[in-house]
């Protein structure tokens, strides 16, 4: 419940400043499409490795160098299968919001022969939440024809809040593309021995990010 409250407040947030954030000169709002990684997700049954996340992103130029970013999103980790026996599979995915403060820096201006003109860094915090959901699999026998397939209890919702660092280039007025690296924990169900017990994942993630600038 605690999950779909914060989505919900996140996107109300997000759709209710962005008009406003789009009215004001100074603000350079964007829309992100992001592509990540997590490894090891799928053997703790938090879903695929890979990830794709949607965010709105509002920056102000507050110092004289460079913008003041703030950015909420949402993030999906995708179901996967993973067999624990010739019978026995879990399929799990996770997801879960997160949202960002950095400071982006941006004069470059006149390096390397201008080549470094649309080039920008940045670096702060990322609070991120994450929740599995897992499906016990029996596969289909001789005398059991139709797979079964059990709902377990999900993961508990965890969150991490964590360093983000990234660099990023300025295409044109209207596009980006930025690439990040910070931490990402969820927490999943193992199965070992024929048991099942609570697990947390904990690791670096990666993402690159495509910006459409509003």
């Amino acid at each position: 419940m605690r999950h779909h409250a914060i989505h919900l407040l996140t996107t109300g947030l997000l759709m209710a400043a962005a008009p406003w954030l789009q009215a004001q000169e100074t603000w350079d709002t964007s829309f992100k499409i992001s592509a990540g990684s997590l490894s090891g997700t799928s053997g703790d049954h938090l879903g695929s490795n890979p990830n794709w996340a949607l965010a709105m992103e509002g920056s102000y130029p507050t110092f004289a160098k460079g913008s003041l970013v703030m950015e909420g999103g949402y993030r999906l980790l995708a179901k996967k299968t993973v067999q624990e026996t010739d019978l026995l599979g879990v399929e799990a995915s996770s997801r879960g919001v997160y949202g960002s403060v950095f400071y982006r820096h941006t004069d470059f201006h006149g390096l390397m022969n201008g080549l470094l003109d649309s080039f920008y860094v940045q670096g702060g915090l990322r609070y991120h939440t994450l929740k599995s959901t897992q499906t016990q699999i029996l596969k289909a026998t001789p005398t059991d024809t139709n797979p079964t397939r059990t709902d377990m209890p999900a993961g508990k919702e965890v969150s991490v809040i964590s360093p983000v660092v990234g660099v990023g280039v300025r295409f044109t007025e209207k596009v980006s593309v930025e690439f990040n690296v910070f931490r990402m924990k969820s927490a999943g169900v193992t199965y070992d021995k024929g048991a099942w017990s609570g697990t947390e994942k904990t690791g670096n993630a990666f993402e690159l990010a495509l910006g459409v600038h509003l």
